[in-house]
C-alpha cells in the first residue's frame, strides 16, 4: 500500500485499519459496524471494502486471524491488525490530524463567485442555505443521541459529529451574517464602475432609469 508514512486520502481503508485496532473481524462485520455508527464517509460497496482489506493485507498491516462458516453460508476470513499495523494506524492518524491539507470545498470554491448573482439572488440563496445546515444540525444532534444513548459508545467515537456539528454552525452563522450584508447593500458589486476604476478609466455613465423620457427642452432659452 503506498502510504509513504505521509497523509492518504484513504478514508475506508484507515477505517478498516482503525476497526480491527478494537478486535478482529470479518469484512461484513465492518461494514455493519460502519454503518451502525454512522460513518458515512467510509460507506462504500462491498468491493470498495475487499480492495482496502487486500490493500491493508498486502502491506502487512493486518492479516487472516481464522475462517468461520455459518451454516450454509460461504466461509468468512476474520481478519486482525499487525504489530505493524497498529504503529502505521498511530502514525496515519497523527499525520492526518497534524497537517493541514489544502482542500477545496464546492462551496468553499463558489463564494468567490457570489459577486457575479445580483445582491437579492445571493442574498435568497444563502438564506435557502441555512435552512439546509439546520437540518443538517439537527439530523447531526438525532444521529449523536442514538448512538451515546442507544449504543452506547463513547465520545471519543463520537468526535467526527462533535466536529462536524461545529463546522456547521460556523458556517451557518457566516452564511446569516453575509446574507445580512446583501440585504443591507455592503456586498453589492457594480462591475462596470469597478473595472473602470481598476484601470483608471472614467466610469461609465449609469443607466437610465426605465419609464417615460423626460420632456425635450431643446429650442428653449435658459
Amino acid at each position: 500500500m503506498d502510504n509513504n508514512h505521509g497523509p492518504s486520502r484513504d478514508l475506508l481503508a484507515l477505517t478498516v485499519l482503525a476497526l480491527l485496532s478494537e478486535q478482529p473481524l470479518h469484512p461484513y462485520a465492518i461494514q455493519q459496524t460502519i454503518r451502525d455508527r454512522r460513518k458515512g464517509f467510509a460507506l462504500g460497496s462491498a468491493r470498495a471494502l475487499y480492495r482496502a482489506v487486500e490493500r491493508l493485507g498486502a502491506a502487512g498491516w493486518i492479516e487472516p486471524a481464522e475462517t468461520t462458516r455459518d451454516g450454509r453460508r460461504p466461509e468468512r476470513t476474520v481478519y486482525r491488525i499487525t504489530g505493524t499495523g497498529r504503529e502505521e494506524l498511530g502514525i496515519w492518524l497523527t499525520q492526518l490530524v497534524e497537517v493541514p491539507l489544502p482542500e477545496a470545498p464546492t462551496f468553499e470554491s463558489v463564494t468567490s463567485l457570489l459577486g457575479y448573482l445580483p445582491a437579492p439572488d445571493a442574498s435568497r440563496a444563502l438564506r435557502v442555505r441555512t435552512v439546509g445546515l439546520r437540518s443538517q444540525l439537527a439530523a447531526l444532534e438525532t444521529a449523536r443521541r442514538h448512538l451515546q444513548l442507544e449504543l452506547r459508545l463513547p465520545r471519543v467515537s463520537l468526535l467526527e459529529l462533535e466536529v462536524r456539528t461545529a463546522t456547521l454552525a460556523a458556517e451557518l452563522a457566516w452564511v446569516t451574517a453575509v446574507a445580512r450584508d446583501f440585504e443591507s447593500g455592503a456586498l453589492a458589486v457594480d462591475w462596470d464602475r469597478w473595472w473602470a476604476e481598476a484601470r483608471g478609466v472614467p466610469a461609465p455613465r449609469p443607466c437610465p432609469a426605465s419609464g417615460p423620457a423626460p420632456p425635450s427642452t431643446e429650442g428653449e432659452t435658459p
